[in-house]
């Protein structure tokens, strides 16, 4: 659920807002409006931070081992010396490509010395360079007298000696070098091995890589306070502050208040203030929050937490995307491995037994283990099997029992679930909007999506005819949408009749989105027999060699095949799995995941 929270406001006086702002983050439960201000002390602060940063992106993690505590000035000393180290990698870097650069530009001409030119021109002997195509080869006067130094199909490297320092304008001179070839190949060397000594040093001030973190997210924690203290709004001798407290611990802050003597108001919160969400639920319903924080989505304070309703149906269609009760085990073997070595079940954990049991029991129902007739035809395993929905009918033995016939009730066991969780998202809606007018919208949308729910069984299934009391529900569906869906508080009633005929266009597509959501759940059907059809087809690809000396490669096809279709599961469940709770689902309820996450001011290790 999500939980209530209540606006906070505290004052107290100007001198003694530095401690009210050590007791609150001590206390560690008020989530503080962003009302953050500038001085010269914070600025120095971020800049600290932001060199910080820069210092741990230039270390190797896996070098790093645990030091003693070091002083501030030590671990300004060894950051100050990191950054050198990447200032100096960076400079080589430049050198080295510059180095390469002027060797590939030049390395052409073979080796000289750019000297000897100008001893010569020194001397009155002017020579200059030329790189010249054969079009540009044509545009050089006559008068002049070239000297070929190397010729090929693409390129005419010239040589031009002039007594009286006159050369021609039509063409570009070829610009000498600082340097000579070997000269610069000797350096480009040199910068090689000084860029090495340098990623070396870095490698060994890595090691101080864990207490520079320690010391940068003290930094960001001190940056925090910096922030929240120079942005407390000031009254004279007064300072305040606003923030949100979950409403069954502000009992703590009162206490704390009476105790350091802060005004203390504490009030619910208005319609347009930024509430931050806290979700709390019990431990099995917890498991599922990892979801959601891989996703980064987190409901506003008035939508719902759906995270039940979330895993219910995350789980069913996990296993029917999965769809192979071999993969399950290996889910399953995979969760006790973690839990017997952190010898606790986090949620990850928890969640990773949930997946993979249910994927199990869809794979017993289905006759469906690694995607092998032989082993769904095991006496025990076969007696498991649901044969209306088998994986592999051939195996039953029963002429009323055909792949198409299967496939078809899986089908409409999507279209069922896929009506069931849309409309479950609207019964809530419903009972949300209770007692106002508008809550009739929602009867309105739920009779519609059931009535859908009969067209699509005969658009995309072919059963039917449509019963006629199907479409009823569809149309009287959309005109309780046009009556009641603006009826608003103080607004007449008839005009919100012609608001709701206003956005007749909009209902009008969002009724067709109801009926093309309801058929996105077949969807799970889809990439579940893509599956199974893929666990099968390597199974083939290895059976020719089970025998003898290419065992080994049948080994190898089987492990590297069904690695990928557990991946491509994987992946599937992601795209599709996800998206049916976070948009199909979520759309239907209205929510948009704007929320902000509640994050009370508290130090933190």
């Amino acid at each position: 659920m999500i939980v209530p929270m209540k606006k906070v406001y505290l004052v107290t006086l100007d001198y003694l807002k530095e401690k009210a702002l050590i007791k609150l983050r001590k206390a560690g439960v008020v989530h503080l409006e962003k009302s953050f201000g500038t001085s010269e002390n914070l600025e120095k602060m971020v800049t600290e931070r932001t060199e910080m940063e820069q210092a741990l992106n230039l270390l190797d993690s896996d070098k790093s081992i645990k030091q003693e505590e070091l002083k501030s000035f030590e671990i300004h000393s060894i950051k100050k010396k990191i950054l050198e180290l990447g200032k100096k990698k960076i400079d080589l870097e430049d050198e080295r490509d510059s180095l390469q650069k002027e060797i590939s530009r030049i390395e052409i001409w073979d080796d000289f010395e750019p000297a000897d030119i100008e001893i010569l021109r020194s001397k009155g002997i002017d020579i200059r360079l030329y790189k010249l195509s054969k079009d540009e080869l044509k545009k050089v006067p006559k008068e002049y007298e070239l000297i070929s130094i190397h010729q090929s199909k693409s390129v005419n490297l010239m040589a031009i000696v002039s007594l009286d320092g006159s050369f021609p304008q039509e063409i570009e001179e070829f610009t000498l070098p600082d340097f000579g070839l070997a000269e610069l190949r000797d350096n480009l060397e040199l910068n090689g091995r000084k860029y090495t000594e340098t990623l070396n040093e870095l490698q060994e001030m890595s090691v101080y890589r864990d207490i520079l973190i320690h010391a940068n997210e003290k930094l960001k924690q001190d940056i925090e306070f910096e922030q929240y203290k120079t942005g407390m709004a000031v009254d004279e001798t007064l300072v305040y502050l606003a923030g949100y407290i979950p409403a069954d611990r502000q009992e703590e802050l009162k206490e704390l208040a009476l105790k350091e003597q802060w005004a203390l108001s504490l009030n619910d919160p208005a319609e347009d203030d930024p509430v931050p969400t806290a979700v709390k639920n019990n431990k099995l319903v917890s498991i599922i929050q990892p979801v959601f924080d891989m996703l980064g989505t987190i409901p506003s304070y008035d939508e719902y937490d759906i995270s039940g309703w979330f895993l219910l149906f995350f789980s069913i269609f996990y296993a029917m995307i999965i769809g192979d009760g071999g993969y399950g085990l290996i889910f399953l073997s995979l969760a006790v491995l973690i839990n017997l070595i952190s010898k606790k079940v986090s949620p990850i954990v928890g969640l990773l037994y949930l997946i993979s049991t249910t994927t199990i029991i869809w794979g017993a129902i289905t006759g469906t283990w690694f995607g092998s007739v032989t082993i769904a035809s095991i006496p025990f395993l076969k007696g498991l099997i649901i044969p209306q929905i088998a994986s592999f009918p051939e195996i039953l033995g029963r002429s009323d029992i055909t792949a198409s016939s299967t496939q078809e009730l899986i089908k409409t066991v999507c279209f069922i679930m896929g009506t069931v969780h849309l409309s479950i998202a609207h019964i809530k809606n419903f009972l949300k909007e209770l007692p106002r007018l508008a809550s009739i919208t929602q009867l309105g949308w739920l009779s519609m999506v059931l009535g859908l729910y009969f067209l699509v069984m005969q658009l995309v299934l072919g059963i039917g005819p449509v019963p006629q009391f199907a479409m009823y529900m569809i149309y009287g569906g959309l005109i309780s949408v046009f009556i009641f869906g603006q009826q608003e508080r103080g607004v007449n009633f008839f005009k919100g009749i012609l608001k709701g005929l206003g956005g007749f266009i909009t209902t009008f597509l969002d009724a067709i989105g109801a009926f093309s959501d309801i058929i996105s759940y077949i969807r799970l059907f889809a990439v579940g027999l893509a599956s199974v059809a893929i666990a099968a087809s390597f199974n083939a690809m290895a059976e020719p060699l089970m025998h003898g000396p290419a065992f080994i490669g049948a080994i190898v096809i089987l492990l590297l095949g069904h690695t990928l279709n557990l991946a491509m599961g994987l992946l599937s469940v992601i795209v599709h799995g996800v998206r049916l709770n976070m948009l199909e689902f979520s759309g239907h309820l209205g929510m948009e995941w704007a929320g902000i996450k509640y994050e009370p001011f508290k130090a933190r290790d």
